[in-house]
């Protein structure tokens, strides 16, 4: 058996400005503290570290550094599944909230009532998608101008699940995004996150079409394996 890790950790105002390192409840585990280190230098990041390891945190964090220096950044953060979507825009509001940070994150799908699509679209300042819609919404790109024109980061969370065809039609759809973010004059940085996928660097790069920078060394605690 793997005997149980304790947690490696960084003291978080080595890596955030005081108001947010002040805000949060604990150190940063090693991986995302290197993360957003490596975002901060400019790379494309892939976080391949294990299920609740805290993935979340390292981009929606790099994400509030960024709205700190821009008030106007925009993100997408683009999941698997619907459910996931729901899950996680209620953890990034409170992420927000808890660190005093003026942002919202909401989800546009194919189930979102049509009166919240323009205010979404409009002043969220992180729209949660999926590729499938994603697909979609590139055709009407003028309506989502204000998101395109402002966006600094991409998220593309469980990257390992795009593989095959269904990977090859993400791959497809990213490079269409990245053309029109192009045509807005927006060159986001991208962050991958997966707990499962062997080769991180090369997979990313497949999908998305630049390098990234690989964060692999998980600091978070486990048990006995």
């Amino acid at each position: 058996a793997d005997p149980p890790r304790d947690a490696a950790t960084v003291p978080a105002d080595d890596i955030l400005p005081k108001t947010l390192a002040d805000a949060l409840d604990s150190d940063l585990y090693t991986h995302q503290a290197e993360a957003i280190q490596k975002l901060q230098a400019g790379n494309n990041v892939t976080v391949a570290t294990s299920t609740s390891s805290g993935k979340t945190w390292v981009y929606t964090l790099y994400y509030c550094l960024q709205k700190l220096q821009n008030p106007d950044a925009r993100a997408l953060f683009l999941y698997p599944t619907k459910a996931l979507s729901a899950d996680q825009e209620q953890t990034v509001n409170n992420l927000f909230e808890q660190l005093g940070i003026d942002a919202s994150a909401e989800t546009y799908d194919g189930d979102t009532r049509p009166d919240r699509k323009r205010p979404i679209r409009n002043n969220k300042d992180v729209v949660i998608s999926n590729f499938a819609g994603i697909n979609q919404y590139l055709n009407q790109h003028m309506k989502w101008r204000k998101v395109f024109a402002n966006c600094d980061l991409v998220v593309i969370d469980e990257c390992h699940t795009y593989t095959g065809v269904h990977g090859m039609h993400v791959a497809w759809t990213l490079r269409r995004l990245r053309r029109i973010l192009d045509h807005y004059d927006s060159d986001p940085q991208v962050v991958c996150t997966s707990a499962t996928v062997g080769n991180p660097a090369e997979h990313s790069a497949r999908l998305v079409g630049e390098p990234f920078a690989v964060v692999d060394a998980d600091g978070s605690p486990r048990g006995e394996r």
